[in-house]
């Protein structure tokens, strides 16, 4: 298996997404993104990052499109559960892992009406720039529209734009997702959401930088 060309256009519900938070500056993250630039990834709960001042705005307007809160149930299999001597104890061990995240995010169903991408996800996951780091180093708000510099060309080698969704191309995604993994560890020490963040990491530098196949 060889890596995809990177995708030319926006995926349908990324798009979607940021025109219901427009104008929002929205970023893809994990699988989504990693899907934009060739990783073949399996399908995953959505990402999408905002800066920290438009998350509760955000939010909103997710609310009002049909998104209810929730909570992610990551249960295994009913008969794992049955089967394990102390069932509580595992689902507390299970979500004591992702607990920092859990606490820093919001995660949403989709609405009942939602078109066919319902079928395929879980859940939304929404997260502040303060978690996932892939806003760091991009300068849009600082750079007036018609500039031409180096701040503009420097923000168009990291990220490809579509109005207000912007991909984090190779080495800014690689490097928030290091940053996101090294916090994690840093404040939790192990933890199976820090072990998730590796696990896109190695995923990256195998498929983007090491021409993966």
């Amino acid at each position: 298996m060889f890596r995809r060309p990177r995708q030319t256009t926006a995926d349908n519900l990324s798009l979607r997404l940021s025109k219901m938070l427009q104008p929002i500056p929205v970023i893809p993250w994990s699988a989504l993104a990693m899907w934009y630039l060739g990783v073949p990834v399996g399908v995953g709960a959505p990402m999408i990052v905002v800066q920290d001042a438009d998350y509760p705005i955000a939010q909103s307007r997710l609310a009002k499109a049909g998104f209810t809160r929730s909570v992610p149930n990551r249960n295994p299999h009913p008969a794992i559960i049955a089967s394990h001597p102390s069932p509580q104890q595992m689902l507390t061990q299970i979500n004591a892992g992702y607990h920092r995240v859990d606490r820093s995010c919001a995660v949403f169903d989709y609405p009942n009406d939602d078109p066919k991408d319902k079928d395929m996800q879980l859940y939304l996951y929404l997260f502040p720039n303060s978690l996932a780091h892939v806003f760091d180093g991009w300068r849009w708000q600082e750079a007036p529209r018609h500039e031409t510099g180096a701040t503009v060309a420097a923000a168009a080698q990291r990220y490809e734009s579509y109005g207000n969704l912007h991909y984090a191309l190779e080495r800014a995604l690689v490097e928030s997702v290091v940053r996101a993994a090294v916090e994690e560890e840093s404040a939790t020490g192990f933890s199976a959401w820090g072990e998730d963040l590796r696990c896109c990491v190695a995923m990256m530098n195998g498929w983007v930088f090491g021409g993966g196949q």
